[in-house]
């Protein structure tokens, strides 16, 4: 079973209080950022070792640093799960 997001359904923040809002969390480390015109293209270390993309506007990655704790967020209809057969 594979869960996929999309990585603008993803977002990223370093408040609590902002992740708490969504229905599902996920704390990692940054380990890349590629900054372009109007969007980031974030990637962050989960604790499991697998890795996740989000893109977030620039304005909102403005205070993102590679080594960051963040928090990772996204609602459950955000969410699509598939299968290998």
């Amino acid at each position: 079973m594979l869960i996929l997001l999309k990585a603008p359904w993803v977002g990223i923040t370093q408040d609590e209080a902002v992740a708490q809002n969504a229905d599902n969390q996920l704390p990692g480390i940054i380990s890349h950022i590629e900054r372009g015109a109007e969007q980031c293209e974030v990637l962050m270390a989960l604790p499991d070792g697998q890795t996740l993309c989000a893109t977030v506007p620039v304005n909102e990655a403005t205070s993102l640093q590679q080594g960051q704790n963040v928090t990772a967020y996204f609602n459950a209809d955000s969410v699509i799960i598939a299968t290998l057969c």
